[in-house]
């Protein structure tokens, strides 16, 4: 019908396609726990993908999740395609200088001492930390650590926290930045506040 709608009854007449194995493509900003539980139980290929906009008209498609339908569809039509590589924090970290690697480290047993739940992933562009939704996403820096937060109204007082443009259509549009250990404990409150936020 998409085809038919879009194309017209003639020209849909005169495309020949092949229903059998169908792929679904999903991208969105962002994603509830019911889309990713119901892709895992529909019998067909899903695929879904988070993009992110970036400074400098940099766009970001992060894989969320892949059914196990998916994967045994498409073991053997897909074995030529390279997989998709599992990035760590330390590979983000592995050219940063010392002192960006200590900020990191101390901010990050920080963070996983908020809460049990507290759950870490790493993009090849930030780790992310999360309870039912993200609340931190740190890009590591030669010069210290940018943390990008949710849209919450900080408390504030030195007047760090940035809001990032609307253009940019991110849900964590706010954005902080730590590069020294003086400014340690004020930021990590500032994180804490993002966390509060998903509770």
């Amino acid at each position: 019908m998409l085809i038919f709608k879009k194309l017209g009854a003639k020209v849909a007449a005169s495309i020949k396609v092949d229903w059998k194995n169908p792929r679904v493509v999903c991208i969105a900003e962002s994603y509830s726990k019911f889309d990713i539980d119901t892709v895992e139980v529909i019998p067909m290929r899903i695929e879904l993908f988070k993009y992110r906009y970036y400074e400098d008209d940099i766009l970001s498609l992060e894989p969320l999740a892949v059914s196990e339908q998916q994967s045994k569809a498409s073991s053997s039509t897909m074995a030529t395609e390279k997989p998709v590589v599992d990035v760590s924090g330390d590979a983000l970290l592995e050219k940063a200088p010392e002192t960006t690697k200590k900020l990191f480290a101390e901010l990050r047993e920080r963070i996983l001492e908020l809460d049990e739940n507290v759950k870490e992933k790493a993009t090849s562009l930030y780790i992310a930390y999360r309870v039912a939704k993200n609340f931190a996403e740190i890009t590591i820096l030669k010069d210290g650590l940018k943390i990008h937060l949710r849209p919450v109204d900080y408390d504030d007082p030195n007047g760090m926290v940035e809001k990032i443009s609307a253009g940019y259509n991110w849900t964590m549009d706010r954005r902080v930045y730590l590069k020294s250990p003086q400014e340690f404990d004020y930021v990590f409150g500032i994180i804490e506040q993002s966390y509060k936020d998903v509770l």
